[in-house]
Formats: C-alpha cells, sequence, structure tokens
C-alpha cells in the first residue's frame, strides 16, 4: 500500500497474507490490522504530515499494530512527534515470532518507552537496528508529554531478550547515541555487539 488515501478507517485481515508493507499512507481514519497469522514480513512507514487523525480515533480506535505480532521481520518508521505507533504499543500483544526489528525515530523519547516496550514484547529477537534521521525538537518533546501520564509506570526487565546484534545508524554528531546505547547495554548477549555507523 503506497501513499493510499485511508478517509474512513480501514482494516486488513487477511490470514494468509505473508508479506504487508504500507509506506507514506494519507489517513483521516483508523488502520487496523488483525488476524494475519500467516505474516512473516512487515514494514510499515509513516511521513510527518500524513498521518493525521483525531485524538479520541488514536486512542480508541488504532490498532495498527495488534495484527503485525505474527511477523519475523518488523521495520516501523515515524517521525518524532507522532504519537500513532506507540499509542498501538498500549494494545500491542506479544510479538511471539520476531527475530529481527527496524525502528525508526519515533522510539526516541527521553525514557527510551517505546523501544523498551516492543523490546518486552519481542523474547526470541535476535537483530535489531535503529536508523535515527531526525533531531529532537521541541515539538517532540511537547507531544511525548501528552502520553507520560498513560505510559507503564516500570516495565520488567526480567522479560526483555538479550539481543546478538544491535547496530545503530545516526548522524555525525547526534547526542542521543551514548545515551542510547547506555539503555540497550542490559539486553546485550555477553557476547553480541552493538555497532555504530555515523554518516
Amino acid at each position: 500500500m503506497i501513499r493510499c488515501f485511508n478517509g474512513k478507517g480501514l482494516m486488513i485481515c487477511a490470514r494468509s497474507l505473508t508479506y504487508l508493507s504500507i509506506f507514506d499512507p494519507d489517513c483521516l481514519g483508523a488502520i487496523v490490522t488483525r488476524d494475519l497469522s500467516s505474516l512473516v514480513k512487515a514494514s510499515v512507514i509513516l511521513s510527518s504530515d500524513k498521518f493525521n487523525f483525531p485524538i479520541d480515533t488514536i486512542v480508541y480506535g488504532h490498532r495498527l499494530l495488534d495484527g503485525l505480532s505474527h511477523a519475523i521481520t518488523l521495520e516501523l518508521h515515524a517521525p518524532l512527534h507522532k504519537l500513532a505507533l506507540e499509542r498501538g504499543l498500549q494494545t500491542c500483544p506479544m510479538i511471539s515470532n520476531l527475530t529481527r526489528l527496524v525502528l525508526g525515530d519515533w522510539c526516541m523519547t527521553a525514557d527510551f518507552y517505546p523501544l523498551l516496550r516492543i523490546l518486552q514484547s519481542s523474547r526470541k529477537l535476535i537483530e535489531l537496528n535503529l536508523k535515527l534521521k531526525m533531531e529532537e525538537c521541541s515539538i517532540c518533546k511537547d507531544s511525548e508529554s501528552v502520553l507520560l501520564s498513560s505510559r507503564a509506570t516500570s516495565l520488567n526487565t526480567e522479560t526483555y531478550p538479550f539481543v546478538d546484534r544491535i547496530k545503530i545508524f545516526c548522524g555525525k554528531d547526534d547526542p542521543r547515541v551514548s545515551a542510547l546505547v547506555q539503555a540497550l547495554l542490559p539486553f546485550i548477549n555477553p557476547d553480541g555487539k552493538i555497532c555504530i555507523q555515523r554518516c
């Protein structure tokens, strides 16, 4: 689904579907995925200005991540100030088959809650790639504060996976990387490796 217009909401329900890609949708209604039990690979890329719908729709109707829980490889990108993916984490079930995960800037909140929450739901994870392209901005911080009251006060670190490979793609002088590495260190295998590729 490439740059599709979604005016009233969309439900994707297909038990035999093995690959799903949603790229830059123009959304006025919620996207719901469910019963994608054969899904192997999924990619969701949301732009900065085309994934906007009323706050009550996001909170109560947005279940974009639910059907992606069967995927083995998952890629999720969104700008820092978009809340849709993080709100989906509130209802997302355990991502029981996931071994490879690629995340964009949306997981880079001050407390890394989205990143840690999705790690907690992905106990078989082997490889994690983080692709950071945006700088932190005041809009992002303001948007993040909207979710603070609804976030879990703590996450159970005993249920995290121990990842073999973590690769961070970032700008040459991205100041967020040091804190990100410190947050990830407890969850890398003793023989695992964290690589940083700056561009």
